[in-house]
């Protein structure tokens, strides 16, 4: 509808208040999800959480599985891999997909498990783009860094805050040459990278809870 409240009284104990009206604490990405459904059809009010949650956990194992591979490359490069690589690669991401919190997140699918599931989910694809900038930096790679960073700091802020320090972190590698003389010229638009998804979640936690950073319990 436009704003970012919801009806007084829908998220009991939860709700924070500002401006006379109730907003949760968390971001906007799992409502973004959903602004291309309620535009068509009201018929998945309140049916979204569960697949939600499952497109989130398909993102997780994909962003760990090649989050994974980035790194294999990074610190072997193009070694073969051996059975026991093999084995050990495979029960890592079987343990991130089927043996960590995630699982107890989708038993029991609420909102706020929700925002927690994408949160690591978009924080593994931030860390996997943020990886590439360094192996090899380009425009579409700074872009692309960029966007996941910027939703995942609309996702969820800690894990926001933590993507955003990380992208300033590649900035300064390459401002002080670490990536190359040459590359010197990408830590502008990484600077970028981590100030403009802050703006944005600085811009949501204004209008929703009237602070720029963090909350008050106070107003709980």
């Amino acid at each position: 509808s436009g704003h970012l409240w919801v009806p007084n009284g829908t998220l009991g104990i939860e709700a924070f208040v500002h401006d006379g009206h109730q907003f949760t604490y968390f971001g906007l990405f799992p409502s973004l999800l959903r602004m291309p459904v309620l535009a068509v059809t009201h018929h998945f009010d309140g049916r979204l959480t569960a697949p939600s949650l499952l497109l989130a956990w398909m993102v997780t194992g994909l962003s760990a599985s090649v989050l994974l591979w980035r790194v294999r490359v990074l610190i072997r490069g193009d070694a073969l891999v051996g059975r026991a690589e093999a084995v050990c690669s495979g029960v890592l991401v079987a343990a991130v997909t089927g043996g960590s919190v995630l699982m107890y997140l989708a038993a029991s699918p609420k909102v706020d498990h929700e925002d927690l599931a994408w949160s690591v989910a978009l924080t593994l694809a931030s860390i996997f783009a943020l990886l590439g900038v360094v192996e090899r930096p380009t425009g579409r790679r700074v872009v692309l860094s960029g966007v996941l960073v910027l939703l995942t700091a609309l996702d969820r802020s800690p894990t926001g805050y933590a993507c955003i320090i990380a992208a300033l972190l590649v900035a300064a590698w390459f401002a002080l040459g670490r990536g190359g003389v040459d590359n010197r010229r990408w830590a502008v638009p990484m600077v970028l990278v981590g100030l403009v998804p802050l703006a944005a979640n600085m811009v949501a936690n204004w209008a929703k809870l009237g602070m720029p950073l963090g909350l008050s319990e106070a107003d709980q």
